[in-house]
């Protein structure tokens, strides 16, 4: 999430908001999903049972690549090493509720509406969070 900064100018707070609803998963579905546990899918075997359910290597593997490679955050300085693990428990979770329904539907429409959906509202959690921060300024 980047600074309160730019939060100020309401046209690109919109701009944000309204990207983060409708693009902001696309691309990284169709890379983290599509491609790569597309693939680890039909060229890896093996699978954990959790209950009932079998929880392929494939979605496993590629939940924590979509965790770790937002590591690239910090190093970016998008966010301190605080804010991403403070994040950690929030991109696990989404991380494996996006692979699993990859896994369940073979399908990136649902990861994508997901993804976007919970960017959005990420961004507006995140509008609202730093209210109290840019009035004091």
């Amino acid at each position: 999430m980047p600074t309160a900064e730019w939060m100020k100018n309401r046209s690109e707070l919109v701009g944000h908001v309204v990207y983060c609803f409708t693009m902001n998963g696309v691309g990284e579905e169709l890379f983290y999903r599509g491609l790569i546990q597309g693939y680890l899918s039909v060229n890896m075997t093996g699978f954990i049972m959790l209950g009932s359910f079998p929880l392929m290597f494939s979605t496993i593997l590629v939940a924590i690549l979509f965790v770790l490679v937002h590591l690239e955050n910090v190093k970016n300085k998008d966010e301190t090493m605080a804010e991403y693990l403070l994040m950690l428990p929030y991109r696990t979770i989404i991380a494996f509720i996006l692979s699993i329904t990859f896994q369940l539907t073979n399908s990136l429409l649902a990861p994508i509406i997901i993804h976007n959906i919970s960017n959005g509202l990420l961004s507006i959690a995140g509008y609202e969070g730093t209210k109290n921060n840019r009035k004091n300024k």
